[in-house]
């Protein structure tokens, strides 16, 4: 809509030599859609299919207006509009909005009471029990066998494996010479990943290490690794080739070298166990009382401030999310913004599906965080959307997103200052969402990047397709690319497709956007 305003706007200026006649018409139908850009920030708000002609609508009028080129061409585009926009403008009615919805010009600060949930691993929920477990099955004891040790932990997308993973990370770290953190992801860039490895386990500095030949990578690691003790955390694996790569680049040193890996399929984990002193650990989802800490802390700071009316209504969204922490915290987060009064959260609740009998967990996941994603305002869904140009376990820095959104026109100010400052303002309140995941924290508690979940992926770059919104190149084959690409990302490392994607016909391309091993 943003975009159809301003196309009419600049047919007022001097420019354009129209008709007096005809500037009343662009006149008299610039105001009609200021009044119906009301309608559609409320209706964008729902999930259901309401908005179709609306949309048309806007589609068509952009294309006309794009497209012409003489006054008669305008003349004619202009007066179809008018006619289309008084058959949507009855649809308008339905809706009675009265004045157009403006995000708040205030600054949003990242709620404390999430600075927790990523950094103070002591006060994460039930964490201690899973964190002991894996520390006596990491430990070395006398008389047993100093090959390296291998914990896989496995369980479905959501439930915090990554996060444990992160708190042994940390916790343990300081008792090996050298130590590693890497994330593989669905779709892995091997020469990538091997390239961290070797940076984060050597002291020595390597430049353009992401040119070198995998073996040559492979090469390097083994020898740095020869007569050191270390302890790898290798995140998110769903491959088993991947694996295989990898271990044969962590030489078994007889050093008590110690691995943890984590996946969400029980062969990769298997795989990863079965040549070395392994064990597959099962990330179990939260009990009903962690499952009722993490939803009250996140919302209230502790159980005791829930007020006693919404205690049987928080239980029934409880139940929906089958302890699963990741569902937990999105709904929570929802609600955290949310009026506390009964009837608001009943609509949330109700608008949570009741899974499916396989797989419920997953399914009322996938169903939370949509219902997350229809709650956002309307100036934050294209700001979200955005983030599923962006590759797997990518660290997205602020400043640099924020200017990204400057760019395609989804903040909207009169100077630098002011358009700087909504875009701290939308990335906070997308973190206060638990939408994204704050990311390079300093000692002052600034947020320098964020991290987009796997799940919370998967879900925008689905919106982001059905809408038509951005075209990645790893979620689309070649032939079945939209006729119009509006933002078109490229990640792919194979170099045959990606030349032969550059080389096709991007005329209606905004943004191209190339990250490297795409090129």
């Amino acid at each position: 809509m943003s975009s159809l305003l301003l196309k009419l706007a600049e047919l007022l200026t001097d420019e354009y030599k129209l008709q007096r006649s005809l500037r009343g018409e662009i006149m008299f139908l610039k105001a009609e859609l200021e009044s119906m850009q009301a309608a559609l920030e409320r209706v964008s708000e729902s999930p259901v299919n309401e908005i179709q002609g609306f949309k048309r609508f806007i589609g068509r009028s952009l294309r006309l207006l794009t497209a012409a080129k003489t006054q008669h061409q305008i003349a004619t585009g202009i007066r179809d509009m008018r006619t289309r926009a008084k058959e949507v403008a009855e649809r308008r009615n339905r809706y009675k909005v009265d004045s157009v919805v403006i995000p708040p010009s205030t600054a949003t600060y990242i709620d404390p009471r999430l600075y927790g949930m990523y950094e103070e691993s002591e006060k994460l929920v039930a964490i201690s029990g899973p964190r002991e477990e894996l520390t006596e099955l990491l430990m070395v004891r006398e008389g047993t066998s100093k090959q390296r040790k291998v914990i896989s932990i496995v369980g479905v997308g959501g439930l915090g494996k990554t996060t444990l993973a992160n708190v042994m990370y940390q916790q343990l770290k300081g008792q090996f010479e050298c130590n590693a953190f890497v994330p593989v992801s669905l779709r892995p860039d091997m020469k990538r990943i091997l390239s961290s490895i070797l940076h984060q386990v050597n002291e020595q500095s390597y430049s353009n290490t992401e040119t070198w030949e995998i073996v040559k990578l492979m090469n390097k690691i083994r020898k740095v690794l020869e007569d050191k003790r270390c302890f790898i955390i290798i995140d998110d694996i769903w491959d088993e080739s991947a694996w295989n790569l990898m271990e044969d680049a962590l030489v078994d040193n007889n050093c008590c070298s110690r691995v943890i890996t984590t996946t969400r399929i029980a062969g990769v984990a298997t795989s990863c166990c079965c040549l070395n002193d392994g064990t597959i650990y099962k990330l179990k989802s939260l009990s009903h009382d962690n499952s009722k800490k993490l939803f009250y802390k996140r919302i209230f700071d502790c159980e005791d401030s829930c007020q006693p009316e919404l205690k049987e209504i928080s239980e029934k969204i409880l139940r929906k999310c089958y302890g699963m922490p990741l569902a937990i915290i999105t709904i929570a987060s929802l609600l955290a913004n949310k009026p506390r009064n009964i009837n608001q959260w009943n609509s949330v609740h109700s608008s949570i599906g009741s899974g499916t009998e396989n797989f419920p967990s997953m399914e009322n996941m996938r169903q939370i965080l949509s219902i997350s994603y229809y709650y956002l305002p309307s100036y934050l869904k294209p700001c979200l959307l955005y983030l599923s140009v962006f590759p797997e376990d990518y660290t997205i820095l602020r400043d640099q997103l924020i200017r990204r959104w400057i760019a395609e026109g989804f903040i909207h100010g009169n100077d630098v200052e002011t358009l700087h400052n909504l875009g701290l303002h939308y990335f906070n309140e997308l973190i206060n969402r638990s939408m994204i995941q704050p990311a390079l924290i300093n000692d002052r508690g600034i947020v320098g990047a964020c991290h987009v979940h796997d799940m919370v992926l998967d879900l925008i770059t689905s919106l982001s397709t059905k809408e038509n919104f951005a075209v990645t190149s790893h979620h689309h084959q070649l032939t079945h690319l939209p006729k119009r690409i509006h933002r078109f990302s490229l990640h792919n490392s194979d170099e045959e497709h990606s030349r032969t994607e550059v080389s096709m016909s991007l005329s209606h391309v905004r943004s191209l956007i190339v990250f490297p091993g795409a090129t």
